[in-house]
């Protein structure tokens, strides 16, 4: 019996674009199917009722990203028209955000808070499951004075910081060149600067002395942003691990682009 070529593994047909994973069963126990079926990996557990509570795994680095995406683009329908331009009594251009628009400037600032620490949520969840799923048993790292010591997986997630496993361990355990010394590392290192200015909120990131008012703060930084540009980073990031022919599905949500009307700065 000969089934039926299954849709190709980015098929919306396989279920939301956030799961973990999801593809196709065409033969059961060497027996081909006369249709394909669809799979999804699944989330079990019994509470201290006895009840059974299941639901279909999403990917914790596509849940940060679709998070990401959608501030970005709340973000960018309140940032139209926040500032008023205005003339200071030098002549000088400048500025202002009315008052009745600081409500909506300030509801800009959390939506751009939220899209900063998705944004390098998703690549610190990516590290974390990578080096679950592809560090077996124990894994071997690099601790102080050069010395190499084997970590189980887990003990690699809590011990270990981002920069770390992004630069170092995930690259190995993939195979990869690290992406140190590349443009994807700045890329990283941007997003982290702005999530840890906007996550661990120093004072001189909501507001400079006087004589250094010509010093951007992170609040500052987060008006000035392409809306788009930290999740679009963050895949970019992300994609130097997944070289073409090993895309996971998750990565390809259609969802995750900025309108054609909204040009790249």
């Amino acid at each position: 019996m000969t089934s039926k070529v299954p849709p190709d593994k980015f098929s919306p047909d396989l279920g939301d674009w956030r799961l973990m994973t999801a593809g196709w069963i065409t033969a059961i126990n060497n027996v081909s199917l006369d249709e394909p079926k669809s799979y999804r990996g699944s989330t079990w557990f019994q509470d201290k009722n006895g009840t059974d509570v299941s639901f279909p795994t999403p990917s914790a680095a596509a849940l940060h990203l679709n998070a990401a995406w959608k501030a970005s683009k709340r973000a960018q329908a309140i940032k139209d028209g926040l500032m008023v331009h205005l003339f200071n009594a030098n002549g000088m251009p400048s500025m202002q955000a009315s008052e009745e628009r600081i409500p909506a400037l300030f509801d800009y600032f959390e939506e751009m808070i939220a899209v900063a620490f998705n944004s390098f949520g998703a690549i610190e969840a990516f590290c974390n499951q990578t080096v679950v799923e592809k560090g077996g048993t124990a894994v071997t790292v690099v601790v102080k004075k050069k010395m190499k010591v084997s970590k189980t997986p887990e003990e690699i997630e809590r011990e270990h910081s981002t920069d770390e496993k992004l630069g170092r361990i995930v690259p190995e355990l993939l195979e990869i060149r690290t992406p140190r010394g590349m443009a994807t590392w700045d890329t990283y290192l941007a997003i982290k600067q702005i999530r840890d200015a906007v996550t661990h909120f120093k004072r001189r990131d909501q507001m400079r002395h006087a004589d250094q008012s010509n010093e951007p703060t992170a609040l500052l930084a987060l008006y000035r942003i392409d809306c788009f540009k930290l999740p679009e980073d963050a895949m970019k990031v992300l994609r130097h691990f997944q070289p073409i022919g090993s895309v996971q599905r998750w990565m390809m949500n259609p969802a995750w682009k900025r309108d054609a009307s909204i040009p790249a700065v």
